[in-house]
């Protein structure tokens, strides 16, 4: 072993060179002797380099104390454990090995190597290591170790998947370390180390559902973002709503289920595509187009590719035939231009329209009203209306129009005149219901009558000379009755009809006044102001009631309580309420 100049032993050359400035002293300033060339006529050889023996390195010096060369590994977590292997020189058995202030095991395994199980510390950061011999003689190397935190995870995206896995996610974070596993729920997968902020993995198949994501790092230390991630399952459909409609139209139904997104699509037998609105979580509407008669499958699709099929999940019933019930106008002048309009129900797109053997112009169609025009009907007389569905099935209105021709008809008004002689009963209730029979001359099927200027509630041609009526519910007071036709002058009677205000009903008898408790007794009741409308409540029950009269009733009980006694109250059509108390004794 050579010492160093000024009589300590010179390190050994494996120590670090850094170390090795700390150790050996300064060279003395002395002048280097001049050397001089060689002469210009001798010759210079350089010996090959197998023959230069390399100088034996110095021995360690005991009395230097400990010192450190490398620390392996030089990281760690912070709860402790990993053996953490030291070299150096000058290792004594008892040596003691801290790193920062913590104490750690020591393997003592020769002078030039230990093993010490890693402490555990809290903070995460750099530390010193400490060597210290028995004799108290130490070498600290300054931050030699630091000491990892768990890792952190703060987000994972995208944040769900489908659950046949397969989707890139990404998780950032802090503290990952090369060669980390992420495990979501109960699946892991090899990471793709890309920072200690971030790493990727390909999401494993799994059951739906959300669960936790874990990032284990190779020193066995752990961080979780609980319910940090979403497994997708496919879209389930629950509820079709409605599930059946009339073919031939379209239909809007709402689909309730699971799974569903707000771009979620649909299609029928998955080739014909609808639209489709989000509604909320769990509901889409969907606009289905008309078709024929039968069942179709619904399919749904959702972004991440997963779809749910429901088998016949709406159907198309077959279609009632069409009804017919208005038309208006139903006289026109012939060659006129016409336009109708056309209640109904059941119409489907594309139907027919004709007046006779016209085929009529749609403008405008709804299932249940449709208008047409058509230039001019070409003759006088009664055409039937016509309605044909695309599906075959159609529906007659006869003899909805009649066609006259303007000339004709001036001349026939001239001659007809319209009569009105006598209107029975000429009172009744301001609520309407009272069968009046209206008496003259002239009246036809065209003939329309006018009470208080309004039509009434029913009409019904009985023949030249009768026309019988029920009157509506009109203001209290004296009102004109009238007959209009177009073929005819309008003949007014003034104060033909009188409506009566509705007066509350008085009660003055029934018999009997007891009766079954289970009900379906007939009873007689007398009194005043009795109307077709009036109701009856027996014990606060509906009885049914039959009207005779204004001063007579029949009522059929219903059932009641065995030795009660039950009130009877009469409701007009107005809402006025008479009452008898106690009048009745169920048994």
């Amino acid at each position: 072993m050579s010492d160093q100049p000024g009589g300590g032993p010179a390190p050994p050359p494996w120590v670090d060179p850094a170390l090795r400035e700390q150790l050996l002293p300064p060279e003395p300033a002395e002048s280097a002797p001049p050397v001089s060339a060689p002469p210009a006529s001798l010759p210079v050889s350089t010996p090959h380099p197998a023959r230069i023996a390399a100088a034996p390195a110095p021995p360690p010096d005991p009395s230097a104390g400990p010192r450190l060369h490398a620390v392996t590994p030089a990281l760690g977590p912070t709860s402790g454990g990993p053996p953490i292997t030291i070299t150096g020189y000058c290792f004594e058995p008892g040596i003691q090995v801290h790193f920062g202030e913590s104490l750690a095991t020591v393997i003592y395994e020769g002078p030039e190597r230990l093993t010490a199980m890693l402490p555990p510390r809290s903070p995460a950061g750099r530390v010193d290591v400490r060597l210290t011999l028995p004799s108290g003689q130490e070498h600290r190397s300054m931050w030699a170790f630091e000491y990892l935190g768990p890792p952190l995870v703060a987000a994972v995206e995208p944040d769900h998947a489908p659950v046949v896995g397969g989707a890139l996610l990404r998780v950032s974070g802090a503290g990952f370390q090369p060669g980390c596993l992420v495990q979501v729920g109960a699946s892991s997968a090899q990471t793709r180390f890309i920072s200690p902020e971030l790493v990727e993995i390909l999401a494993q198949p799994h059951p739906e559902g959300r669960f936790d994501v874990t990032v284990w790092n190779p020193d066995g230390q752990t961080g979780s973002l609980p319910q940090g991630f979403r497994y997708d399952g496919p879209p389930v459909i629950t509820e079709v709503s409605p599930a059946e409609g009339a073919s031939g139209v379209a239909h809007e139904i709402i689909v309730r289920g699971t799974g569903l997104e707000p771009r979620t699509t649909a299609a029928l037998f998955g080739e014909l595509a609808l639209q489709v609105r989000f509604e909320r979580e769990g509901a889409l509407r969907l606009a289905l187009p008309a078709r024929a008669s039968g069942a179709v499958d619904l399919t749904l699709y959702n972004p991440d590719g997963q779809r749910a099929v429901l088998r016949e999940a709406f159907r198309y019933l077959e279609a009632e035939p069409p009804t017919l019930s208005t038309l208006s106008p139903t006289r026109h002048p012939l060659g006129a231009p016409l336009r109708l309009e056309v209640s109904g129900a059941g119409f489907q797109p594309g139907l027919a329209l004709y007046l006779g053997q016209h085929p009529l112009e749609l403008e405008a169609w709804a299932s249940e009203r449709l208008v047409a025009h058509h230039p001019g009907l070409p003759h006088v007389g009664q055409a039937d209306l016509r309605v044909l569905n695309p599906d075959g099935q159609y529906a007659i209105l006869p003899a909805a129009l009649s066609v006259f021709d303007p000339e004709e008809e001036a001349a026939r008004t001239a001659a007809r005149v319209l009569t009105l002689t006598s209107v029975t009963p000429e009172r009744g209730p301001a609520s309407g219901g009272t069968q009046v029979k209206i008496r003259g001359l002239g009246f036809s099927h065209g003939t329309r009558v006018l009470i208080g200027g309004a039509r009434p509630r029913a009409q019904r041609l009985i023949d030249e000379t009768l026309i019988e009526v029920e009157t509506d519910e009109m203001e209290p007071g004296p009102a004109d009755v009238a007959l209009r036709d177009e073929g005819a002058l309008e003949t007014t009677l003034p104060a033909g009809f009188h409506f009566e205000a509705v007066l509350a009903a008085v009660i003055s008898r029934v018999t009997p006044n007891r009766g079954p408790a289970a009900g379906g007794h007939e009873l007689s009741v007398e009194g005043e102001h009795f109307l077709p409308d009036t109701r009856a409540l027996l014990g606060e029950r509906a009885a049914t009631v039959r009207y005779l009269s204004p001063t007579e009733l029949t009522l059929i009980t219903p059932s009641g309580t065995p030795g009660t006694l039950a009130d009877l109250i009469l409701i007009q059509p107005g809402g006025a309420r008479s009452r008898r108390e106690r009048i009745y004794r169920y048994e």
